[in-house]
């Protein structure tokens, strides 16, 4: 077979492949991820008309706690076994990664130098920005993944004493909740729990191979169960931490 009937072939088969079909190159180590195809979207406050150059891949969850503790034991993330909130582990006040039966929780209490290591450890890295909010929005410039209603039945969010138009909905914690809780939240592309649960640190470095300088603040998305809907919206950005400083509500997915 010459080149022109080798490429020609391979054209034919790219056209009749099914849709997500580069779902299958996407790499599962530390938890499964969903395809984003490149092509614009409307991004930020404004919906401005952005392009995005090529295809990647995202996590379809969260990292979850049981994923975090495996990259621990294999020598590639630093533990939390020194804490002495792991000590004696308490849902809401401890890392879930320390608490029995919280394995399918999401990381939190997660830095964003932790965030960065596992996702090198995994094969993948940490989203871009404008990647995380394309995945989470899709094309159409929603408010929100499933649309542009606030809506307590799609996601964990405002469920604190500022922020409580979702406590106690549905008979949920006020708290982080089992990773997929939401499925009827999920984006266009299938990510889920994009909006609430944990905000998820992303890549804000010009140069990613250049280490952050200190003192610098990194950036997360999405929101957490603790904050209201202008925080949790697919446009929202929190500026607020630095890259060794964590809470309860911080947590991450990762990108290829």
């Amino acid at each position: 077979m010459n080149l022109r009937q080798t490429v020609g072939v391979f054209c034919l088969l790219s056209l009749t492949l099914p849709l997500g079909w580069a779902e299958a190159a996407c790499p599962t180590r530390g938890g499964n991820m969903v395809s984003v195809p490149a092509g614009s979207f409307l991004s930020g406050f404004g919906r401005v008309s952005t392009q995005m150059d090529h295809d990647f891949c995202i996590d379809q969850t969260e990292v979850t706690a049981r994923a975090f503790n495996e990259c621990v034991a294999a020598g590639g993330c630093v533990g939390f076994q020194k804490w002495e909130a792991c000590v004696a582990p308490v849902p809401g006040k401890s890392p879930n990664q320390c608490i029995k039966g919280f394995d399918e929780y999401p990381a939190n209490f997660i830095d964003w130098g932790r965030a960065e290591a596992f996702c090198r450890w995994a094969g993948k890295r940490l989203p871009a920005g404008l990647e995380w909010e394309k995945a989470a929005r899709g094309t159409d410039g929603r408010t929100f993944p499933w649309g542009n209603n606030e809506d307590c039945s799609r996601a964990q969010y405002e469920r604190s004493y500022y922020f409580n138009a979702c406590l106690g909905f549905g008979g949920k914690p006020n708290d982080t909740i089992r990773i997929g809780s939401f499925s009827n939240g999920a984006s266009p592309y299938g990510a889920l729990d994009m909006a609430g649960n944990v905000k998820e640190w992303v890549e804000f470095r010009a140069d990613p191979s250049v280490p952050p300088a200190e003192g610098v603040y990194a950036e997360s998305r999405g929101g957490s169960f603790a904050e209201g809907a202008g925080y949790v919206s697919t446009f929202a950005a929190d500026r607020l931490l630095g890259t060794a400083v964590s809470s309860a509500q911080s947590g991450f997915r990762c990108a290829y």
